[in-house]
């Protein structure tokens, strides 16, 4: 039997500068991604070891001295994030390889879809608690305005990442099944 690959049923050639592009984005911002965790991993550890240094700090703010601990949370909190949304990119890095390969719909991208459907997910509660000490410290420090929480959108990618995996894991189930019967 000639597979989808072999007939070119599918779009997906080397040279489609849609894959192109999605794997240049997907390359640069997990590029991105990595020197951000890096950075950030950097401030935790600093925060940790010049605790004192911050303390003073924050207490010179008008801030009470768990201040530092919360911002030194939120840093990890926001380094575990970042790991996340890295790890969803190479998760869509993999679909992207086997589209230009002409076999996406196999049973390993139904798993990769459920996966970037619990990092949606995973991101979307760390984000609940990084609002939180978000929304606590903007009482103490002026200009800190960052818009972190929840997110409708999140929720609904999730929904839609799910029903992806089963649509991929229906799809290499009949695939297999037409191979078997032919």
């Amino acid at each position: 039997m000639i597979s989808m690959k072999q007939a070119g049923a599918l779009p997906g050639a080397p040279s489609d500068p849609l894959l192109t592009a999605a794997r240049a984005v997907i390359t640069i911002t997990r590029v991105l991604l990595i020197v951000t965790f890096a950075g950030l991993s950097f401030g935790v550890v600093a925060g940790i070891i010049g605790h004192g240094v911050v303390v003073t700090k924050v207490v010179a703010a008008g801030a009470p001295p768990v201040a530092a601990w919360a911002i030194t949370g939120m840093l990890a909190l926001f380094a575990a994030l970042i790991l996340m949304a890295e790890r969803f990119l190479r998760r869509l890095g993999e679909i992207v390889a086997t589209v230009a390969e002409g076999d996406p719909f196999v049973l390993a991208n139904a798993r990769r879809l459920e996966q970037m459907g619990w990092l949606v997910l995973a991101i979307n509660l760390i984000a609940i608690p990084i609002g939180a000490i978000v929304g606590w410290l903007s009482g103490y420090i002026e200009d800190l305005h960052i818009d972190v929480g929840f997110s409708f959108g999140g929720l609904m990618t999730m929904l839609i990442l799910f029903v992806l995996a089963r649509v991929f894991r229906q799809g290499s189930a009949m695939r297999e099944e037409l191979e078997g019967t032919v």
